[in-house]
């Protein structure tokens, strides 16, 4: 069982959050090795995290959706995730929980807008040299080398850019591109608001953070994206509350706020309006 994070009681069950100003001493990531014997409950974390597993077998639960563990498989979890793990066979496994920081903006576009989690199998060579990775990473992680923090940021986007790119080959036929020169400040921007959308960002703060005017950024998220940014950051606020009703028993209410909505009408409007049913319905259709 987790010992460590924040608590959130939501709706009569209590999640477990882990926050990276605790589990990431460093500052840019946290590496154990460890096996898994029993069941570990539903939580979640604001850093990102690189699960890969050695041995045993299980199911990786995230947002609801069943993804099968075996030797070989790796998952990448964002702060958006909810996942629980059931154990078959125990399971060896090494563990990366990532700042977000150190995570470049490509990949956090390439991995947070997904609406399936990360999930991959590495087999043969492929396999060999990731785990060699895994096997540099944890030894600059153990023995505090020179350059030590240089190298772990080196190899902590190797290894995440392997996951994300045997995911897309296994599942998508391909990378996704966003072609045309403002692919820069395309993904910039969704790298800021896929990590803030839940705090409701609005459209002149995004603008200044990336140093543009409102009116320059708007017109060109907009032909990026195919859709304005209000309705964008709507449709990850309500992309959230399906994960949330799904994962576990939060209150409706409690849907609401933690996908960043101020008040519970308007979540209600929303989402009827797209889905066509009550986040109620929703729930008890889907269970």
């Amino acid at each position: 069982m987790l010992t460590k994070g924040a608590d959130l009681l939501n709706g009569g069950l209590k999640y477990r959050r882990l926050v990276a100003e605790k589990e990431i001493a460093n500052g840019i990531v946290d590496v154990k090795k460890k096996t898994l014997r029993s069941y570990y409950e539903l939580h979640w974390h604001d850093f990102f995290e690189i699960t890969y597993y050695f041995e045993g077998r299980g199911k990786n639960i995230i947002n609801g959706k069943s993804y099968d563990i075996y030797p070989g498989s790796a998952i990448f979890l964002t702060p958006t995730d909810y996942h629980e793990i059931t154990v078959d066979e125990p399971m060896t496994e090494v563990t990366l929980m990532i700042n977000p920081d150190v995570i470049s903006d490509e990949l956090v576009y390439g991995t947070v807008a997904l609406d399936d989690a990360v999930y991959c199998v590495f087999e043969g060579e492929e396999r060999q040299k990731f785990e060699f990775l895994l096997d540099m990473i944890q030894d600059e992680f153990k023995w505090k080398k020179s350059y030590g923090h240089t190298c772990q940021k080196n190899l902590v986007g190797l290894i995440v850019a392997n996951v994300v790119r045997k995911h897309d080959t296994q599942n998508l036929g391909g990378e996704p591109r966003v072609n045309g020169k403002n692919e820069k400040l395309f993904k910039k921007a969704m790298s800021y608001i896929l990590m803030n959308f839940t705090k409701n960002p609005s459209l002149s703060e995004i603008s200044e953070h990336l140093g543009y005017s409102t009116c320059y950024f708007s017109r060109h998220f907009h032909e990026l994206s195919g859709m304005p940014y209000k309705e964008y950051i709507r449709k990850l606020r309500l992309n959230h509350a399906k994960r949330l009703l799904i994962s576990g028993d939060m209150s409706v209410a409690e849907v609401a706020t933690n996908s960043g909505y101020a008040t519970l009408q308007v979540f209600l409007s929303d989402f009827k309006r797209v889905y066509g049913e009550t986040p109620t319905a929703f729930r008890k259709r889907y269970k």
